[in-house]
């Protein structure tokens, strides 16, 4: 899973602290198409977000998160949805 640094935390020095986490891969992922990858992605995103600009809990529990619009968006295409619509985008 490694670790996210927001952009202006990226030095040598914050990688090189941050090394053992950054090369373990004990749970590494293997996506296999641009929804899982994207979902990361904005997993990571929204992680740092949140250090950067932490929510209230009334905030966070009504507001939806994108990993999960993600993930709705994955299974709605799962299902056969948007089958006509997919090669246009």
């Amino acid at each position: 899973m490694g670790v996210t640094l927001p952009l202006a935390d990226i030095t040598p020095e914050n990688v090189a602290s941050n090394w053992k986490h950054i090369a373990d891969f004990d749970k590494s992922t293997h996506p296999t198409d641009n929804m899982e990858i994207m979902h990361y992605i904005r997993g990571n995103i929204e992680s740092v977000n949140k250090l950067k600009n932490p929510t209230s809990q009334k905030t966070a529990e009504t507001a939806p998160r994108s990993v999960e619009i993600f993930d709705m968006m994955a299974q709605f295409l799962a299902d056969g949805h948007g089958k006509d619509i997919v090669p246009k985008v």
